[in-house]
């Protein structure tokens, strides 16, 4: 029972080390559609977001029950609302529930970058189908990144 239990406990200090690094896609595709996605942020191009949206496309933000549907509408949110001037934005790739993500940080006021969220991207057949952001800063430390 002693040597189960200690085979137990290795065990799970291999799946915490494993846990604490970020991941990263490895999907070519989920790859390329990540740089595009966090390129069109950083450069502020809503012509880059909606290339590479799906036409049925769809922003969330849990917790909040707001959400919009559709490529046109999705460009039209983020361009009003989101992506700011180039720069304002700066990204890191990762990955959340084996997905790709891009780990957010936005300019303040005096210049420098503070964490923002992440952006979890779903993938299908070279598009990019939702993108489920969440505004937490935390869950950027949680992804191993500051």
């Amino acid at each position: 029972m002693k040597s189960q239990l200690q085979r137990a406990r290795a065990h799970l200090d291999e799946i915490a080390d494993t846990a604490s690094r970020p991941n990263h896609p490895t999907d070519p595709r989920g790859e390329a559609l990540l740089a595009e996605y966090m390129a069109a942020f950083e450069n502020s191009d809503a012509e880059a977001l909606q290339r590479i949206l799906h036409r049925d496309a769809v922003i969330e933000m849990p917790p909040s029950r707001t959400w919009f549907s559709g490529k046109r509408t999705c460009v039209a949110f983020l361009a009003a609302q989101a992506l700011g001037a180039p720069g304002d934005w700066r990204m890191l790739p990762t990955s959340a529930n084996g997905q790709p993500a891009a780990a957010a940080y936005h300019r303040n006021a005096e210049g420098s970058y503070e964490a923002f969220g992440i952006a979890v991207l779903t993938v299908d057949a070279g598009e990019l189908l939702r993108i489920s952001v969440f505004a937490d800063p935390g869950l950027v430390r949680h992804c191993g990144l500051s």
